[in-house]
């Protein structure tokens, strides 16, 4: 089989694909969890009882639960901030040097246009409720943003924009989800790329997969569900990509080192104490 992928900086972009129609060019589509039922309601994605999947019992529960009837989850993390140690003078332990930067940091930012990550971002620096909809604590949280905006470089996903100037990255500091820093490593080769979850909270994440309902699925497209959700490969797929699994079997499989990392698996206090994003 031919495999063609194609990446999308935010949620909302992915979300064009089921309004214009275009979802139909896309056998499997990566989405957050908290737009899957509102993309599968909408009639736009599969449910997922309609499809011969198996493994799924080895899913953990919390993970199954987010991503709800239309898909399947696939990792799940926190959102924090990368930076480059070098650059820094101190450790960054706040959003407050995010949204109010030291001056080695200004022009020197690059943050998603995410509409949901970098509002419920800006309200956590607040000490709001990220998943606020009071209209006065989102107008603070637009001038936090408009504030912000003469010391950002570029609005673009941190990844995105190191695969594109690489060496030539001029970026120090990005708004993040775990497991991002190896890849701005891989891309740029500055290996001075540190990550952490500010002490004021993050957003935890889930990416599940789902089944677009205007197209076909093919059985090779449920062959490859099937075979990256047995124990053996979601492990392997965890080392390989650096990215927490949803396996609890494979969990069993994986190595010391990657168990230990608090940038995948931090401690359950910090858990508990992220926001999961909603429907909204």
């Amino acid at each position: 089989h031919s495999i063609t992928q194609t990446f999308f900086d935010n949620d909302h972009k992915i979300g064009t694909l089921f309004s214009s129609g275009k979802s139909n060019f896309f056998d499997l589509i990566m989405i957050e969890s908290s737009r899957s039922d509102l993309f599968g309601k909408g009639g736009y994605l599969r449910p997922i009882s309609s499809l011969n999947l198996k493994n799924l019992s080895l899913l953990d529960a919390r993970w199954s639960d987010s991503c709800g009837d239309y898909s399947i989850p696939y990792s799940w993390g926190t959102t924090g901030l990368s930076y480059r140690s070098s650059v820094a003078k101190d450790e960054i332990t706040s959003w407050k040097a995010f949204f109010d930067p030291s001056n080695e940091f200004k022009n020197r930012i690059v943050t998603q246009t995410d509409t949901t990550t970098l509002t419920e971002t800006a309200l956590i620096y607040l000490g709001k409720d990220p998943n606020t909809e009071n209209l006065n604590e989102l107008k603070e949280a637009y001038n936090v943003l408009l504030n912000q905006k003469p010391n950002i470089l570029d609005y673009k996903y941190g990844i995105t924009y190191a695969s594109e100037f690489k060496a030539k990255s001029s970026m120090a500091m990005t708004l993040a989800y775990s497991g991002d820093v190896e890849e701005i490593i891989t891309q740029t080769g500055q290996d001075d790329w540190v990550y952490t979850v500010p002490k004021e909270g993050s957003m935890l994440w889930v990416d599940c997969l789902s089944f677009p309902a205007k197209k076909m699925t093919k059985t090779a497209t449920i062959e490859f569900v099937n075979f990256i959700n047995t124990p053996e490969i979601a492990a392997l797929n965890s080392e390989d990509m650096y990215i927490t699994t949803v396996n609890g079997k494979a969990l069993e499989l994986l190595s010391k080192e990657i168990l230990e990392d608090s940038e995948l698996y931090p401690a359950r206090s910090l858990i508990e104490s992220s926001h999961p994003y909603k429907k909204l």
